[in-house]
Order: structure tokens, then C-alpha cells, then sequence
């Protein structure tokens, strides 16, 4: 992972896409990752899939795509965000310029037992 930390931070334009799903990312390292991608400018898709960024790492990554209008593809199914994370999210992408997906795992308690939903988020 430390290798693709700095391909991203030297701006790599063959690294279009990423796959870091299930590498035990907790909010310390996607906040490091949400730092570097503010400035990347040639990443277009993130898969995040079964790590543990929660409620604070959705935030974090908020706070990049505020800034970074290249990223068009987030899947963060998985990743203990809540409700507080989700709507974080839903609002950054509706202000961003750039058409973007982000997909997030919901879990809602239906007639005594829990239904696991993906939601896609899209804007423009």
C-alpha cells in the first residue's frame, strides 16, 4: 500500500483506478489517503470495499472531493458508515461538478431482522 501512497502522491497518470478494498484501512489511513487525493488529478476510481473508515473516514473523504474533482467512482460498501456518514456524503456529491457514483452498504432493521442494501449515490 505504501508504494501506491506515493504513486498517488507523485500524481501518476497511469494510476486511473485503485483497488483497496479489504486491506484493514481504518480513519487514520484514509485520512492520509483523502489528504494525498486532494491533489491527484488523474484517479478516477476508488474501491474501498470492506475496510473500517466509519463515520469520521466518510467525513474525511468529504473533505477531498471538495477539492478533488477527478475521482468519479467511490465504492465504500462495507466500511461501518452510518447514517451521519451517508448523508455527509450524499450532500458533498450533489454539490460536485463532476459526475459521481459512490456506493455504500445500509443495513435496515425490516419486520425483526436486518436487510443489508447497497445505495448508490449518484450526482450530475
Amino acid at each position: 500500500m505504501e508504494e501506491m501512497m506515493q504513486r498517488l502522491a507523485n500524481n501518476c497518470p497511469h494510476l486511473t483506478e485503485l483497488d483497496l478494498s479489504y486491506k484493514n484501512i481504518d480513519f487514520s489511513k484514509v485520512k492520509l489517503l483523502a489528504e494525498i487525493l486532494e491533489k491527484n488529478s488523474h484517479l478516477i476510481s476508488l474501491n474501498l470495499e470492506g475496510n473500517k473508515i466509519g463515520n469520521k473516514g466518510a467525513q474525511a473523504l468529504c473533505s477531498m472531493l471538495e477539492k478533488n474533482n477527478t475521482l468519479q467512482k467511490i465504492n465504500l460498501v462495507n466500511n461501518k458508515i452510518e447514517d451521519e456518514g451517508s448523508r455527509a456524503l450524499g450532500k458533498i456529491i450533489a454539490q460536485r461538478k463532476t459526475p459521481t457514483n459512490i456506493s455504500i452498504l445500509k443495513k435496515f432493521f425490516i419486520s425483526g431482522c436486518y436487510d443489508n442494501t447497497v445505495y448508490h449515490m449518484i450526482a450530475n
